[in-house]
């Protein structure tokens, strides 16, 4: 997770190394609000995996926490937490 540009966090990832094996569709990104247990499905990648999550984007100022999973045609990966918070 990259916070370098002002209300946006900047997310990177790497593509399962057997990616073309496991047909990888979709990428699910979630967040938290620190604070909350909720977690919150904002954002689905196709075939990316960086994103950039705008502060615009959310429903409120706090401070978020992003896991991401990735989706085939036999269901979802294990989630993956980016280290850290950022405040958008």
């Amino acid at each position: 997770m990259n916070c370098d540009k002002p209300n946006v966090a900047s997310l990177l990832w790497a593509a399962p190394p057997d990616g073309r094996r496991s047909g990888v569709t979709a990428y699910v990104i979630e967040r938290q609000e620190e604070g909350s247990e909720e977690w919150v499905r904002c954002l689905t990648a196709e075939t990316s995996a960086a994103v950039e999550i705008l502060g615009d984007s959310v429903p409120a100022e706090a401070r978020y926490r992003f896991r991401v999973c990735s989706v085939n045609n036999y269901g979802r990966s294990e989630l993956a937490e980016f280290p850290g918070t950022v405040h958008l």
